[in-house]
């Protein structure tokens, strides 16, 4: 699914270098590390520190 700019993808589908939006621009984040937590999640590292999502949660990703 597409939205202007962004796509909306699983955060199992999220890859380094892709950038998370959110609607507060200034929450916006580069993901410069993935992996996968002992609880099943997945944990994006990025400038400002880590952020965790659920496989299945979605996010919106500026598409490239």
């Amino acid at each position: 699914m597409k939205f202007g700019n962004h796509v909306l993808r699983t955060a199992a589908n999220v890859r380094v270098g892709d950038r998370i939006c959110f609607t507060m621009s200034s929450s916006d984040y580069v993901v410069t590390e993935v992996e996968d937590t002992e609880i099943g999640a997945i944990r994006f590292q990025h400038r400002d520190g880590s952020s965790c999502y659920q496989p299945r949660e979605l996010l919106y990703v500026e598409n490239r």
